[in-house]
């Protein structure tokens, strides 16, 4: 199994309004294990992955609160969000966040759904769009990046359920651990492991829908190691 140990510190940066926008137009419901798996058959598409992680995840979502967020989405422009209805009337909406984790050679966007004035989820929700192809080791550093990323905006999860999008839309799932030990928390560069795993998106549903055993399911499986500048005392 290939491990990746990154020591150096993310410089987080919180997004700008001209870096968010909501994907509209999604149908959040659960799906039936046949249209999960014709959607992860074809070629990668926002809607497609977002209604495939919310089939996989609704079960056990749970609602936060990000004031921080609230007040960025109320800055989008031509942006009519209504924050004033009750949860249970309020649609869901998908965020959309262009991170500051870029390169020539990829792009990385968080996706949160917000729900009136509250977010929901019970997994951080990234795409990683490769420009070209890419070695183990890039995807290990940016998976690093993303796991860094993601507990430095403080986000509840220990989880993350990440698409890997190819220049021509073909796509792989793949699914982050992380592991935050309580023994070795600090109040800054606590450190952080994960394991990895990436599948088919086929083969992923086959999976969790109980036609095939997660033995018998190929992966790709990889380890990292990092550290995080904020406090992890949530995570107690």
């Amino acid at each position: 199994m290939r491990q990746m140990r990154i020591n150096d510190l993310l410089k987080y940066r919180f997004p700008s309004p001209e870096e968010v926008y909501f994907l509209d137009g999604v149908l959040f419901e659960s799906l039936t294990s046949d249209q999960m798996l014709q959607l992860a058959s074809l070629p990668y598409r926002d809607d497609y992955f977002i209604r495939l992680a919310y089939s996989v995840s609704y079960r056990s979502l749970r609602h936060f609160i990000d004031d921080d967020f609230i007040e960025l989405i109320k800055k989008i422009p031509h942006d009519s969000s209504n924050f004033t209805s009750s949860v249970t009337e309020t649609p869901i909406r998908c965020l959309t966040i262009l991170t500051s984790l870029k390169s020539p050679l990829y792009q990385v966007r968080e996706m949160k759904w917000v729900k009136g004035t509250y977010f929901l989820g019970c997994y951080g929700m990234y795409t990683i769009q490769w420009e070209f192809d890419y070695s183990e080791e890039l995807l290990l550093m940016v998976a690093t990046r993303i796991v860094q990323y993601s507990l430095e905006s403080c986000n509840p999860y220990k989880r993350l359920f990440i698409g890997l999008i190819e220049p021509d839309n073909r796509w792989q799932l793949m699914l982050v651990n992380m592991h935050i030990s309580p023994f070795l928390m600090k109040d800054g560069g606590s450190p952080v492991s994960a394991l990895i795993r990436v599948y088919d998106p086929t083969s992923f549903v086959k999976m969790i829908s109980g036609e095939l055993n997660p033995n018998d399911v190929p992966c790709q499986e990889l380890r990292l190691i990092t550290k995080v500048a904020v406090s992890l005392q949530h995570f107690k």
